[in-house]
């Protein structure tokens, strides 16, 4: 496998292909993954719960640093492309990889498209071709979302595209003693775990505090770092919610449960959005979520387990936030939340439909 990133860097991809590789392992296979060294207290190689782990130098987290890791990893991928018996590209930069190496190696190549970078980009004049080329030549390509499939399907159409929802450890992921301390019980707790960038609308969700906040006592907690920290802060300050509005920076994937636990309601206002790992974390903790209706966001949250809103919209989050602290029934729901992760979305049935995948291409 290659991957943009990977564990430590917390994020959404990072997760999913983490937990891929490991349920893979666990259920007997080989796996190998290639990435970028984005932190530098990563190890350049290591042995992670049996995954074996390469990394290559990152100068940024941007489509330079981009295509800079995916040239230095391509030499690698073609060399443990002739001992694998599929190869597995993460994103769209590292699918350059998986191409030189399954034209060398004769191997099968499925490449996963993942993010809102990919929707972004599919209408332009520039992209539009490149991603054509990617798409034809890729054995079997996955999306995360029914948006992302009907992108691909109208660059490319006639390639064998596959749509599958990401999926939770839910062994880590269930409900568990809050890490959050509940001092004022008249005060409910809304957490948000999302990076803080422009695509996760975190901004949308600081505006609208002070709507609900007309009818309820509310704590913000904001689980993520990125970019836009200072200026979501100034934006905190702005609206006098200082005291109420906590920033907590990244929160490590073994910690998250004991944050998600903690909340009254889970608020994921993304802008763009493949799959949320986050919502689907959240709901496996047993919590509501009020999601904004863009890309698999409305493949996973109903009325019985959440809310979702218009996107960017700040009056109906505020009613879609108030309206769930409201309901007598939020336990029952969160449970109804995690039945519904348990039933569609587990590690096990996620690693079982690679492996039908591979396996349809291998013996092909």
């Amino acid at each position: 496998m290659q991957s943009l990133y990977f564990p430590p860097r917390v994020g959404g991809l990072e997760s999913h292909v983490y937990y891929l590789c490991k349920g893979l392992v666990e259920r007997g296979n080989s796996v190998t993954v290639i990435t970028s060294r984005t932190e530098p207290s990563s190890a350049r190689h290591e042995l992670l719960q049996g995954i074996r782990i390469h990394r290559r130098w990152c100068p940024g987290k941007n489509i330079l640093g981009w295509m800079v890791t995916t040239f230095l990893a391509t030499p690698l991928f073609v060399k443990l492309a002739r001992g694998a018996d599929i190869l597995h590209a993460h994103t769209f930069p590292s699918a350059i990889s998986g191409i030189v190496s399954k034209w060398i190696s004769k191997r099968r190549l499925v490449v996963t498209i993942h993010t809102s970078h990919f929707l972004r980009r599919a209408g332009s004049a520039f992209w539009r071709p490149v991603f054509r080329r990617i798409i034809q030549n890729t054995d079997y390509l996955l999306t995360a979302s029914r948006s992302l499939q009907r992108a691909c399907r109208d660059i490319a159409p006639g390639v064998r595209i596959g749509t599958y929802i990401n999926s939770v450890d839910t062994q880590i992921f269930r409900k568990v003693s809050p890490a959050i301390k509940h001092y004022d019980k008249d005060k409910y707790i809304i957490v948000c775990p999302a990076r803080l960038v422009p695509v996760k609308g975190v901004e949308y969700l600081l505006s609208c505090i002070p709507i609900v906040q007309r009818e309820l006592s509310v704590e913000v907690y904001i689980l993520g770092s990125g970019p836009l920290r200072r200026r979501l802060e100034s934006l905190s300050r702005s609206l006098n919610l200082t005291n109420c509005v906590h920033f907590l920076g990244d929160v490590p994937n073994y910690d998250m449960p004991g944050y998600l636990s903690s909340a009254d309601v889970v608020v994921v206002p993304s802008v763009l959005e493949g799959t949320s790992m986050a919502i689907l974390e959240a709901m496996a903790c047993e919590q509501v979520v009020v999601a904004s209706n863009v890309g698999g966001s409305p493949d996973i949250v109903n009325h019985e387990t959440g809310a979702l809103f218009e996107s960017g919209n700040v009056a109906e989050l505020a009613e879609r936030i108030t309206s769930l602290l409201r309901k007598d029934n939020r336990a029952e729901m969160g449970q109804a939340a995690r039945k519904r992760v348990v039933s569609n979305w587990s590690l096990d049935k996620l690693c079982q439909e690679h492996e039908k995948i591979y396996g349809s291409l291998i013996n092909a």
